[in-house]
């Protein structure tokens, strides 16, 4: 709860502005981050390298997209579900390991019955939700986001 002086909120606004573009990590790490598939947990960010947890609930998919600045490798923790990597339907379950190379297009999807769970693993000069291009959606989120 932030309580202050009415008409200082722009203030607040441009303040956030520049915690997102300056320091990114802060408004993320540490935090769970819902979306409309699941959620996902940043564990830790180093220079050129964030490490998160991600759980996709039943059912649910993560968007069709590719980075333009960082490559990404994906272990599985629980559950099974399926990786599409480019042309390539993966198998992802307890150890499989997936590397996604900077540019590739890729999704996860779990068709099954219990949460799908993996660590997924950046490496890159940007490591923000912004380097995200979207290629389809089910849920209705536009891209334009990943142009960093």
């Amino acid at each position: 709860i932030l309580v202050m002086e009415r008409g200082r909120g722009q203030q607040i606004r441009e303040l956030v502005q520049l915690i997102k573009q300056e320091r990114p990590e802060l408004l993320e790490e540490g935090n769970t981050i819902y979306r409309p598939w699941g959620y996902f947990q940043t564990l830790t960010q180093l220079e050129g390298a964030k490490v998160k947890r991600i759980v996709v609930n039943p059912g649910h998919q993560l968007s069709l997209q590719k980075h333009l600045h960082r490559s990404e490798v994906w272990i599985g923790l629980r559950g099974r579900g399926v990786v599409v990597k480019g042309e390539e339907e993966l198998p992802m379950e307890p150890g499989v390991v997936v590397k996604i190379e900077r540019g590739e297009l890729h999704r996860l999807r779990n068709w099954g019955e219990e949460r799908l769970e993996i660590v997924e693993i950046q490496f890159g000069e940007h490591l923000s939700e912004e380097d995200i291009v979207r290629i389809s959606d089910e849920y209705g989120r536009v891209s334009g986001e990943g142009a960093l």
